[in-house]
């Protein structure tokens, strides 16, 4: 756990075009390393993370 919480300071201070880059590469490494499987819980938590970091940048 203590490496998903390191990559949620890192995301801290990012740009929308930043944040967006790093789902897509995140999502695209899920969908290679687990071979179209669900990914595990720690990973799922970190790219909801991801989503909720965008959404503080984006105005609804």
């Amino acid at each position: 756990m203590d490496f998903l919480e390191s990559k949620k300071l890192a995301l801290e201070g990012l740009g929308l075009s930043e944040l967006r880059a790093i789902l897509f590469l995140h999502w695209r490494a899920l969908r290679h390393g687990y071979g179209g499987g669900e990914p595990s819980q720690q990973e799922m938590v970190y790219t909801l993370r991801l989503i909720d970091a965008i959404r503080i940048i984006l105005p609804v």
